[in-house]
């Protein structure tokens, strides 16, 4: 504490205000007044002149609240009547944190600047306060009249905040999602850039539609409310890349006509891919493969008939499964030889069995109980031998031996061979009754 002692003394008090501070930041100014917090007045001043005042308190400064994240202090002397004697110490408190001390010279008569800079504090609320820590000599100490001890000081935010990636991001070859935060309390925007495009204004989560195939990169700062940039962007780097395999896809067309087939392996994520054909369908044909499109024009068989064919679309391989509805175009082929009172079957046998068929063979007569069934496969039979056992039976005249022909996706198709005497038995196509709805 200094001695008691008179003190001429015109404080210099002004408003809180907020401007501009080197290096972008902003500072919060403080306005303190003279070397006393608390004065007294000895007497009333004659008019037009300075009042006659004695200090009681040179301890502490005024306090004040602010509401800002600082780590710079700029603290500014005026003394231009300075008459002390001594130099004096000072203290600076941030929110109860002496964050720098400094001396003002004896007989100060410049003004001077004083820069501390200390580790960042946060708000929300702290008080600031300009402490006296030593003590003039003893004696007297005083301003000339009309002098006055101004005090002025900056507090300076100039650290930028820090931005991470939140791990709960969504990556995936579609759509993407980044979710971001920063540790900062006095963040008032992000900013977002993409593929090294331009920073604009994004808010937690960011998505982003599916993008192209190859690598990707999104930036993400964090941005102060006094427009501090976080200097080193938090970065997220990730692949795009098409499917493992791409999906088997399948159509089912009308026999005798042109369709037009779209591949399951399409321009994924807005990237046109190269298709071309490994296989073609055993049946029908396939035309030019349009890459702008992605598809592929089918001429299908005049009959029914199951089919595929494989593609490729850069390294990834499907197959596309072609079911044909219509007629079904198998033949029936017979041959008989003819024996003193009955006919024996030499030959019987259908071509080009669909795949997925199955073929039935019996006699229609009490006569003659033979009934055999055959199923064929996804394959398609180029010729079926349907005689077996019934190489052995003698076939009297009034017998009749069936074909049925029968696919899943086809119109059934009958063949009947009828047994006559002394003849070559009778072939008469027939058509299969209409199943219920």
């Amino acid at each position: 504490m200094l001695p008691r002692g008179k003190v001429e003394v015109a404080a210099a008090v002004a408003a809180l205000l907020v401007v501009a501070a080197p290096g972008g930041a902003r500072a919060a100014v403080f306005p303190f007044p003279s070397e006393s917090s608390t004065v007294v007045s000895d007497g009333a001043a004659p008019p037009g002149e300075v009042g006659d005042f004695s200090s009681i308190d040179d301890g502490v400064s005024e306090t004040f609240t602010a509401s800002r994240n600082v780590n710079r202090a700029i603290l500014g002397f005026q003394t231009p009547y300075n008459t002390l004697g001594a130099p004096l110490t000072w203290a600076l408190e941030i929110g109860g944190r002496q964050v720098g001390t400094f001396q003002v010279p004896a007989a100060l008569t410049v003004p001077q600047s004083v820069d501390l800079s200390f580790p960042s504090i946060t708000g929300p609320t702290y008080q600031v306060t300009l402490r006296l820590l030593s003590d003039a000599p003893s004696g007297a100490h005083s301003f000339g009249s009309g002098g006055a001890w101004t005090h002025s000081l900056e507090l300076l935010d100039t650290r930028a905040p820090d931005t991470r990636i939140d791990g709960d991001s969504h990556v995936v070859d579609g759509p993407t999602e980044v979710r971001f935060s920063s540790s900062a309390t006095d963040v008032a925007r992000f900013e977002c850039s993409l593929d090294n495009g331009p920073f604009a204004a994004c808010v937690s989560p960011v998505s982003y539609p599916p993008l192209r195939i190859g690598q990707h990169r999104v930036h993400v700062r964090a941005v102060d409310d006094v427009g501090n940039v976080d200097p080193t962007p938090a970065l997220l780097v990730w692949q795009v890349t098409p499917p493992a395999a791409c999906p088997n896809a399948a159509a089912t067309v009308r026999a005798g006509t042109v369709s037009v087939l779209r591949f399951a392996c399409v321009a994924y994520s807005g990237h046109t891919l190269f298709t071309d054909i490994v296989r073609p369908p055993t049946i029908g044909r396939l035309g030019p493969v349009n890459q702008l499109s992605q598809t592929v024009a089918y001429t299908a068989p005049a009959v029914a008939g199951m089919t595929s064919f494989t593609y490729r679309s850069r390294s990834n391989i499907a197959t596309y499964d072609l079911t044909v509805r219509g007629p079904i175009g198998s033949s029936v082929r017979a041959g008989w030889r003819l024996a003193h009172g009955y006919t024996k079957a030499r030959r019987l046998s259908v071509t080009d069995v669909p795949a997925w068929a199955t073929v039935t063979v019996r006699c229609l007569h009490e006569g003659c109980s033979y009934h055999r069934r055959w199923a064929a496969t996804a394959a398609t039979h180029k010729a079926l031998n349907l005689l077996g056992p019934l190489a052995q039976r003698r076939l009297r005249p009034g017998t009749v031996v069936e074909v049925r022909i029968a696919a899943p996706y086809a119109t059934a198709k009958v063949v009947r061979y009828t047994i006559r005497a002394h003849q070559l038995p009778r072939r008469t196509p027939a058509q299969p009754p209409r199943s219920k709805k």
